[in-house]
């Protein structure tokens, strides 16, 4: 089995930010060079991640990413093979256990004899790709732990990389705040000065006072003015080291990384092919053997990478230096010199495409409360639940009504009938 730490960056060198991962590719780096020249090539395939992926994070990020991932895919598909030929294994196992007992007995003599021999070989067959599955397994449980801790030196190199970019953009962002500012200020001065110089011409009492407030913002716009050359200075600072230093080391990392991906691709593979050769199942077999150690044999580190560099690289080369772009004094005539850029222009409000506003807005209608409340609707006739009576009722002076229903509301019984009289009487 493998000892995925042979294959990892930051065996030896110096350190990186993302903890030693860019200190161990030395191995891998020249097997991508001096090494991977076995096939007859005369020279090492020429890349270098730190200029051809200058601003190229996203790419590298994504690579690396997809990397691990299938090296672990590579794994998956190894135990997954292990799986099925242990399976495989299982049930001729069975199958020759099963007709040995129940099928044997039914042949004779020689045949017995040839149909035991083709049983036993067969056993023979199964049974010698029990190391080959092991093997297998161990392939997978290898690649698994390579692509954890390449996961990690990967997450590191990502975050070493935004905290480098963060910095980076903050000091670009602290320039253009500072730009915008002297524009602004100087603005302001001169707008105070050409307001003082009309009042002074004008002989106005208040000159003296526009004269002070514009002396005051011209003081403010060439304070902004030594901020922002500052601020320029200690940018162009900034990017020398930003392009020349923590970009490029970085990207070396991140090289280190792709070389030792691809040159552990390579050992495992290897690995499997001669796993493979050792089985001796059948002639098949040993023809993939050779196929797969063939194919095998031919993997280039570096041309592999130089290909890779080939279809992605970003092409950005570093920036020339940031130049002054605002100036508000020259030197020292009080403010009276212009921008070489002209001011911003004043934006224009922009106009209403459905015309003026009307001069009074409309009336609400249900602003004003009304002077009198409205009159309430009358109420409806309360309607009688009574049910008529079908043999009618006695009128209201009946003292017959009037006993059997003392509360005055009309009875639904029936009146008695009236008593039978004696004809004797």
């Amino acid at each position: 089995m493998f000892e995925a730490s042979q294959y990892m960056a930051g065996g030896g060198g110096g350190s990186s930010p993302a903890g030693g991962a860019g200190g161990g590719g030395g191995g891998f780096a020249a097997a991508a060079g001096a090494g991977s020249c076995g096939g007859g090539c005369s020279r090492a395939p020429e890349y270098d991640f730190a200029t051809d992926f200058l601003d190229g994070f996203d790419v590298l990020s994504k690579q690396s990413e997809a990397t691990v991932k299938a090296t672990k895919q590579l794994g998956s598909f190894f135990g997954k093979m292990s799986d099925i030929t242990k399976d495989y294994v299982k049930r001729i196992n069975s199958l020759c256990a099963n007709y040995r007992k129940k099928q044997m007995r039914r042949f004779n003599g020689s045949v017995q004899a040839a149909v035991q021999c083709v049983v036993d070989e067969l056993e023979k067959v199964s049974s010698s790709q029990l190391q080959f599955i092991t093997d297998l397994h161990d392939l997978k449980k290898d690649a698994w732990v390579f692509a954890k801790e390449q996961d990690k030196q990967c997450k590191l190199l990502v975050h070493s990389y935004e905290k480098m970019s963060k910095g980076w953009k903050q000091q670009l962002d602290c320039l253009k705040r500072s730009k915008d500012n002297l524009h602004k200020l100087s603005k302001e001065a001169k707008s105070m000065d050409n307001t003082a110089t009309k009042k002074e011409g004008k002989g106005n009492s208040d000159a003296s006072l526009a004269r002070a407030k514009y002396n005051t913002a011209d003081g403010k716009a060439k304070a902004a003015e030594r901020v922002y050359h500052d601020l320029i200075r200690q940018t162009n600072e900034r990017l020398v080291a930003y392009y020349e230093q923590e970009q490029p080391r970085i990207l070396k990392d991140f090289q280190s990384l792709q070389e030792t991906h691809v040159g552990y691709h390579k050992q495992i593979l290897e690995q499997y092919a001669n796993q493979l050769g050792s089985v001796h199942v059948n002639y098949t077999w040993g023809t993939a053997s050779e196929a797969v150690s063939s194919i095998v044999g031919r993997i280039e580190v570096g041309q592999d990478i130089a290909e890779f560099v080939q279809k992605s690289r970003t092409g950005v080369t570093e920036p020339p230096p940031f130049q002054v772009e605002l100036v508000y004094s020259d030197s020292g005539d009080g403010g009276s010199s212009s921008s070489p850029f002209g001011s911003k222009p004043s934006p224009s409000p922009p106009s209403n495409p459905f015309g003026s506003a009307p001069s009074s807005p409309p009336s609400n209608p249900f602003d004003s409360a009304p002077s009198s409340p409205p009159p309430k609707p009358p109420k409806p006739a309360r309607l009688s639940c009574a049910v008529p009576n079908p043999f009618g009722s006695p009128p209201a002076t009946s003292p017959e009504w009037r006993s059997n229903n003392s509360s005055g509301r009309p009875s639904h019984r029936p009146p008695p009938p009236p008593s039978p009289t004696n004809p004797f009487e």
